[in-house]
């Protein structure tokens, strides 16, 4: 048995039961269902946030007190076109700015902003890139010469939509602006199958310090069947191996929808130390050129990078997600979901996760499963594909004798509802499986469509001296401290409905004083708890991440908030990091 401390200790042989321990020995923080990205050791403490728009057809991520979910989508005054026919036309400098976001998975809501208006009356028209357009006047006078208009459509499909906006005098002065935004994407299962692997020939090598790898995701995969043009976002499982230092990676997309080039992101999705092999999920998003950029952050030293695909969005119909849970779904040494014992030295053990009964029906085409493997005998790997298939040349989490480790998978799933996870280590361990929720192509209520940020955006920073929802509160407290709540205000409120979506984020624990794990977990003010599950499971000194998806509270709290929590369980205190990707919108 590793001596890291664990909730994966905590199963159906032992005496140890998270809702039966004394609430006092607990703290809990609450964080609004908005993260995702990650830290890396070498990233300074700064947040990201919107940036000021300058250029035209921009699609930004929203700051953390936005108040519209996914995309925020503008196209500044700059943008606009002047024509003048004569000198005598009333409004020669004329101008329209508009501004706006998703408000679901296929509606989009604006804000046109006319400006010098000087006389007669304007038409301003939308034409929303699916045939159709809106329109509305304004009569002069208007305040300061300006007038803000409200113009939101709802898309009959799934797509990618050039929105132009058009404001005439009638008198020869006409100004226009135009955006690139995209509806919701829906998921489309894929292998898992690696697609990088910079330790083979003509993969171009190691990953230089400061050097970025330009991964083109639209064509990879296998022969006769790659990845088409049009993706969206996708989902990867990166590898770290090899490196000469200590660094960490940031993926993130190398453009918009709108051939925006995106900046290196202020965010991090995995740390690595010198010889170390360690994986995370990604899922980036993907822009019109189809790449996907891996940035090594390391100060000095070059890494070895492996990139496993087990699917990708687009903006069409195809799967979309539900939540559920989080709920143990899988625990060798307790007999959940398996016979209670370890899986073998190179044995496959398959798994029913589809038309069982934990609520995943069977036309679920994927899971999204936290996996953790735990008194691991020998060195190995787990591998994660749709059973019924032969094993694929792809690892999901790779794990040291002794140790805890754990890794998120979004899992295709195959024969009879079942995924295989295969170990190839020489010797046994027990995994346990925590279902975040599931993809289907029949949905039902509340299933949604995924809208990627076009870059990751720190929500969560612990740290001292940062201006995030914990406002620098410094290292979080594991069980040992009292029970303190700390409910943060959703940073963005559906601008029609007021729905409130699951997020897909980046936890990191950083500079902990004692072994734990970590939790995020929707948060009940009615009935608060402690959660059953877990996300990642760190040593004392170790800095560690893992993806999450991430559902809130369907209960509001006091202030009319739908909460998420951090819980930290083990000894001793930690600083606690979470980014966001994206959100799953209805």
């Amino acid at each position: 048995m590793s001596t890291c401390f664990d909730n994966l200790t905590r199963h159906a042989s032992t005496a140890w039961n998270h809702q039966g321990e004394a609430a006092v020995n607990h703290r809990r923080f609450l964080v609004p269902i908005a993260l995702v990205g990650a830290f890396g050791t070498a990233l300074t403490p700064a947040l990201a946030s919107a940036s000021t728009q300058s250029t035209p057809g921009t699609a930004t991520s929203r700051a953390a007190n936005s108040t519209s979910a996914g995309y925020e989508y503008s196209s500044p005054a700059a943008n606009s076109v002047f024509h003048r026919t004569s000198a005598t036309s009333p409004n020669p400098g004329m101008f329209v700015d508009m501004a706006g976001g998703n408000t679901s998975t296929y509606s989009v809501q604006f804000q046109i902003t006319l400006g010098n208006l000087q006389s007669g009356t304007v038409t301003i028209s939308t034409g929303w890139g699916d045939g159709s357009s809106d329109a509305q006047t304004v009569t002069a006078p208007v305040k300061n010469g300006q007038a803000v208009l409200e113009f939101s459509h709802t898309y009959s499909a799934l797509g990618i939509y050039r929105v132009l906006v058009m404001a005439s005098d009638g008198q020869g002065d006409d100004a226009m602006n135009a955006t690139v935004i995209e509806t919701g994407s829906e998921y489309v299962p894929y292998g898992p199958t690696r697609i990088l692997d910079t330790r083979t020939l003509g993969a171009g090598g190691a990953i230089a310090p400061h050097g970025t790898y330009a991964l083109k995701v639209v064509g990879a995969g296998t022969a006769g069947a790659t990845i088409p043009a049009g993706v969206t976002a996708v989902a990867l499982n990166i590898t770290a191996t090899q490196g000469t230092g200590n660094g960490f990676l940031t993926v993130y997309g190398d453009d918009t929808y709108g051939n925006i080039p995106t900046p290196l992101p202020a965010t991090s999705n995995l740390n690595y130390a010198a010889n170390q092999t360690v994986a995370n999920l990604v899922i980036a998003p993907v822009g019109a050129d189809g790449t996907v950029d891996i940035y090594n952050g390391a100060p000095k030293g070059s890494v070895h990078v492996v990139a496993d695909v087990a699917g990708y969005f687009t903006a069409s119909t195809q799967s979309a997600f539900l939540a559920v849970g989080p709920q143990r779904i899988l625990d060798t040494r307790s007999g959940v979901g398996a016979a209670k014992a370890p899986i073998g030295a190179g044995k496959t053990l398959n798994v029913t996760v589809a038309g069982g009964a934990d609520g995943v029906p069977a036309t679920a085409s994927a899971v999204v499963i936290h996996f953790t493997t735990v008194d691991s005998t020998r060195n190995g790997l787990i591998s994660a594909f749709p059973a019924g298939q032969a094993a694929p040349n792809v690892s999901n989490l790779n794990y040291a004798a002794g140790s805890i480790t754990s890794n998120t998978a979004v899992v295709p799933v195959g024969k009879d509802g079942q995924i295989s996870l295969e170990n190839t280590s020489t010797g046994t361990t027990d995994v346990v499986g925590d279902l975040a929720g599931y993809f289907t192509t029949t949905p039902g209520t509340g299933a949604s469509s995924y809208i990627p940020l076009p870059a990751p955006v720190r929500y969560i920073d612990s740290r001292p001296g940062a201006t995030d929802a914990l406002n620098g509160q410094g290292p979080l407290v594991g069980p040992l401290g009292a029970l303190t709540a700390y409910p943060f205000p959703m940073p963005f409120t559906d601008m029609t409905t007021a729905a409130v979506p699951d997020v897909v984020t980046n936890a990191t624990v950083t500079s902990p004083t004692g072994n734990g794990d970590l939790a995020l977990y929707p948060y009940n003010p009615a009935q608060p708890s402690v959660p059953t599950t877990s996300n990642l499971n760190y040593a004392s000194g170790q800095t560690l991440s893992n993806l999450a998806f991430v559902a809130p509270s369907t209960i509001a709290d006091v202030s009319g908030n739908h909460d998420s929590a951090i819980y930290l369980g083990g000894k001793g205190t930690a600083e606690v990091i979470v980014d966001e990707f994206g959100e799953f919108i209805e």
